[in-house]
């Protein structure tokens, strides 16, 4: 299985949620709503999640493996990086 396609939003809040990013799998298969976030351990990926009648949280999807678990969260991170590096130099000195 290869991430094919990653497609981030930038969040320009105060917040712990960092960016919004959809991933292509196999150029098959979109899963979107994944969320990058600044958690008391670093950064962390959030899989989308719905709220059940008991109050808790239960995620819509997840990587059954550990393996794909760290492909993912190393492709959002790096991805999350490279558009942050970007961003710095496009910003013109004065």
């Amino acid at each position: 299985m290869e991430i094919t396609r990653i497609d981030m939003h930038m969040c320009n809040t105060d917040c712990n949620v960092l960016a919004f990013a959809s991933i292509t799998i196999d150029n098959a298969l979109v899963l979107t709503g994944i969320r990058l976030l600044n958690g008391k351990k670093g950064l962390f990926v959030s899989m989308p999640q719905n709220k059940g009648k008991d109050g808790k949280y239960y995620d819509i999807y997840f990587p059954v493996t550990v393996e794909l678990r760290d492909t993912i969260t190393k492709a959002v991170i790096d991805e999350f990086t490279r558009m942050s590096t970007e961003s710095v130099e496009e910003v013109p000195f004065k």
